[in-house]
């Protein structure tokens, strides 16, 4: 990974000492976010649909999608109500969840993700930047410039 962030001049990797080792961007904040976007994809693995009676109590979820969507912005919120969970956790539930899921039917959506949302959650919510990236791929202008000044507000 250190070295394709090298290869495309995102990075440098310095070291501190015999064991340690930083990488030393060469822009900040906003600046290498707008470099970076076009590499970046979504943290969605994938997205399948279950009714929330399923769901265990204990499940960590994180709103996203519509939900954080509608949570950060002014879009109105959109049925079903959307989760994410990080893949590996997902995967002890699984079992029990298979009979329920399915790839398209259900009031929760329930997106599988490559990242534990839990590590930049904001609270409940996943992080704004995952959000944009989730919708990174959308043609709907009211999106596109509701996320863009989600971005814009960002303290960097």
């Amino acid at each position: 990974m250190t070295a394709e962030l090298q290869n495309l001049s995102i990075c440098e990797v310095a070291q501190t000492n015999q064991r340690n080792k930083v990488l030393c961007f060469h822009k900040k904040g906003g600046e290498l976010w707008d470099s970076v976007l076009p590499l970046m994809s979504t943290p969605v693995h994938y997205v399948r649909y279950i009714e929330r009676k399923h769901l265990p109590e204990n499940l960590p979820l994180y709103a996203s999608y519509d939900t954080a969507l509608a949570h950060y912005t002014f879009m109105a919120d959109k049925l079903p109500v959307s989760f994410a969970i990080d893949r590996k956790v997902f995967s002890e539930y699984q079992d029990d969840l298979q009979a329920f899921l399915h790839p398209e039917e259900g009031n929760v959506r329930l997106e599988i993700w490559k990242y534990n949302p839990a590590l930049l959650a904001a609270g409940q919510f996943i992080d704004k930047l995952s959000l944009a990236m989730c919708y990174k791929e959308t043609d709907d202008e009211r999106v596109s410039k509701e996320l863009q000044t989600l971005i814009n507000q960002i303290t960097w």
